[in-house]
């Protein structure tokens, strides 16, 4: 068969029909989708590791990650103690423009008559 004459007798198909064709060909084109798909996952099959090997990976990483932690923690002591003192600093320094305001509020009062 002619694919010309096909394509020409599908369009003279009513609307309905060539909706029908139109789905069709999605779902056979989706079918061949997914086959190519699932045997691409196939050929991407993880080696077979023994049980343990998952568990050994994971605690290897924990005491890699507890070794680095603990090597940063002096570092953040000493940002800690550094906010801390810088807060303090400008705790201080706020407590005593305040004090030298109500001073000079109290030595200059505004009469409001």
């Amino acid at each position: 068969m002619d694919i010309q004459k096909k394509l020409e007798e599908i369009r003279n198909k009513p609307e309905l029909i060539k909706i029908r064709y139109v789905w069709g060909a999605v779902a056979i084109s989706m079918f061949f989708i997914v086959i190519i798909w699932i045997f691409s996952f196939q050929g991407k099959a993880p080696e077979n590791k023994p049980k343990g090997s998952s568990i050994n990976d994971l605690k290897e990483s924990l005491k890699k990650t507890n070794e680095e932690f603990t090597k940063e923690i002096p570092s953040l002591e000493e940002l800690m103690k550094n906010i801390s003192q810088e807060n303090q600093s400008e705790i201080g320094k706020d407590i005593q423009n305040n004090s030298q305001n109500q001073n000079q509020e109290s030595a200059n009062p505004v009469n409001n008559n």
